[in-house]
């Protein structure tokens, strides 16, 4: 969602100008508190001042074809009288929300009047600095309860959604339907590629002049490593590459969130990782993703458990290889002395099924995760929060890494909240 603040004639004079009007706040502070709510409310804010009036219909004439989704005004004394200002404005088909510090209903009669009040769609005044953030929350708003028609155009960039079979893909259910809400003139497709074809399809995919990027799913995403240029240190320990992106010099360079979307959601959930211990009960795909991610926020030690044990030696020794400073242990699936527990496993789905630990191990005061997403509070969930641990649903790692990928393919971000409201899952 990209916002764009107008500030008008002599604004660039706060702080100084009129303190008992104004307050001492500067335009760089109010800047940078807009641009930090913004980011909270998964908005992009771009700021602008001017003192001269054609420059600000520029300006406007400039968002309009950047296509922002909503504008903040506060055009000081313009307000009052520049109707080649109104008239600009009008061209938008954005909201407008108009912006005053002061209540300009009690000052000078000349400033009661607002030529732009007929065009926009609220006026906030008589918060001191407060008023912008008030507007921006008020224009987030209304971009969310607007109703956008993606049109497909020749502007379109797409990121290929790359798998098989197609039939089960979500992610297209999500991005879309955000990038609609923000207008963000871009699309997820589903292309299925069966794995003989997959190598010469991938290259070729990337031979597009409108490719943004692409998400591997199964069953691609270990064939993958060996088919890119450059991988990062998560990819070399997961076994496995889930983003692809082509650099400016043309290099294919791939990244993996299956982990980053699990430790997202434990470090928003007020857990910090730096120093603890952790068991991850399961070494297949998804386990080694989260291993991989974790391994990079500073822990300081590791368990690995799986019932195939090669499997979790594997994972160690990649682990050991790429993080040394990190313990890492193998062959025991007790939580007993571990800050946070995994389970990347589908054992303890349902009530009955044998749990994949011995939950009474597990001290209340660590934090439990899932990855299975079928069942939101799964019996080894249950379990854990009868102990009174905290927990996190398997589903979060599916919306918490998308914002991941979003930052890695250059879009503008977003909350996990926010994808999960606009998402169209049924």
């Amino acid at each position: 969602m990209k916002i764009l603040m107008l500030h008008g004639i002599n604004h660039d004079m706060f702080g100084k100008r009129d303190p008992a009007q104004y307050g001492t706040i500067t335009l760089e502070e109010i800047n940078a508190g807009l641009q930090k709510m913004g980011k909270e409310l998964g908005a992009e804010v771009e700021c602008f001042q001017t003192n001269h009036e054609g420059a600000m219909c520029e300006r406007i004439h400039k968002g309009f074809l950047d296509g922002v989704n909503a504008v903040l005004i506060n055009a000081g004394a313009w307000t009052h009288y520049s109707y080649g200002i109104r008239d600009a404005l009008a061209i938008l088909t954005c909201p407008i929300v108009e912006l005053h510090m002061s209540n300009i209903h009690a000052r000078e009669e000349f400033r009661h009047k607002s030529v732009f009040a007929e065009i926009v769609k609220g006026q906030i005044c008589g918060f001191g600095s407060d008023s912008y953030l008030l507007a921006l929350r008020a224009a987030v708003s209304a971009v969310k309860g607007a109703k956008y028609n993606m049109t497909v155009n020749g502007n379109t960039e797409l990121i290929a959604h790359i798998g098989y079979p197609t039939h089960a893909f979500k992610s297209p259910l999500i991005y879309n339907p955000y990038f609609e809400q923000a207008g963000i003139n871009a699309l997820v497709v589903p292309m299925g590629c069966q794995a003989e074809h997959y190598p010469a399809f991938l290259k070729s995919v990337f031979d597009l002049t409108n490719i943004r990027g692409a998400l591997i799913t199964m069953p691609h995403k270990v064939t993958t490593v060996s088919l890119l240029d450059e991988v990062t240190a998560t990819v070399k320990v997961a076994g496995a590459c889930n983003a692809v992106k082509r650099t400016s010099d043309g290099r294919l360079v791939g990244d993996m969130f299956d982990g980053a979307g699990f430790v997202r959601g434990v470090q928003r959930k007020g857990f910090d990782l730096k120093g603890k211990r952790v068991l991850v009960v399961g070494s297949g795909g998804v386990g080694s993703a989260i291993a991989a991610s974790l391994a990079a926020t500073g822990i300081a030690a590791m368990s690995l458990f799986d019932v195939n044990a090669a499997s979790a030696q594997a994972l160690a020794d990649r682990l050991r290889q790429h993080y040394p400073a990190i313990e890492v242990r193998c062959g025991s699936n007790d939580p007993a002395d571990h800050d946070l527990v995994v389970n990347a496993t589908p054992m303890g789905m349902n009530e009955g099924d044998p749990l994949p630990m011995d939950v009474s191990r597990i001290a209340p005061d660590a934090f439990v995760g899932e990855v299975v997403m079928r069942t939101e509070i799964t019996a080894f969930l249950k379990a854990a929060q009868d102990r009174g641990c905290r927990v996190q649903v398997g589903s979060d790692m599916l919306f918490e890494q998308i914002p991941a990928y979003l930052e890695y393919f250059g879009f503008a971000t977003t909350t996990a909240e926010n994808l999960r409201e606009v998402a169209q899952l049924g």
